[in-house]
């Protein structure tokens, strides 16, 4: 302030205004993370896979009527897979009786960072179909006596595209790496 009065007073200002420095742009917003943490992520993805097994019953106990509801919980990949077993289903006369639990979940990752949403979360968990039957039009079990009753998945969820902070199933695979 010194400086600005002493040049005042003694002529030594600048006749043109001086120049305004171009306005610089606002930070980039930095993502907030889909969760707080990592139990957030695991409880949030063990109630989507629940809503999955629920949907994915309901359409097989219907013989694969309308299974375009699957899209409500699966995206990507498992959508394509999902849509093409129930249309299967529905061509072969079959349906499905009891239900699908899961058990032995864990978090195996959650990624903060994940700029599109995708591969969000994936869990290990234990998919128990020992009371599920699978009949044809003649009520004939088509479940064959090597089927194993319980397998260990690695399932991948995404970031809902209708619903955020929601997820939805987008991979299902057999784990190698464990036993149920």
């Amino acid at each position: 302030m010194v400086v600005a009065v002493v040049a005042m007073l003694t002529g030594c200002v600048r006749a043109e205004p001086i120049p305004t420095p171009p306005p610089t742009s606002a930070p980039t917003p930095t993502a907030t993370p889909l969760f707080a943490s990592d139990a957030e992520a695991l409880a949030a993805a063990t109630a989507a896979y629940a809503a999955y097994v629920a949907m994915s019953d309901k359409i097989l106990m219907q013989g694969g009527v309308d299974p375009g509801r699957i899209e409500e919980v699966t995206t990507n990949n498992q959508l394509t897979v999902e849509l093409n077993g129930y249309r299967a289903a529905a061509e072969r006369g079959l349906h499905s009786s009891g239900g699908t639990t899961f058990d032995q979940v864990a978090l195996e990752r959650y990624d903060t960072t994940s700029p599109d949403g995708r591969r969000v979360v994936a869990l290990y968990l234990c998919e128990d179909v020992s009371k599920v039957d699978v009949v044809d039009a003649n009520g004939i079990s088509v479940v064959t006596s090597t089927r194993p009753n319980r397998v260990k998945y690695e399932v991948q969820f995404d970031e809902s595209p209708r619903d955020s902070g929601a997820l939805r199933v987008s991979q299902k695979a057999p784990w190698r790496g464990g036993q149920c």
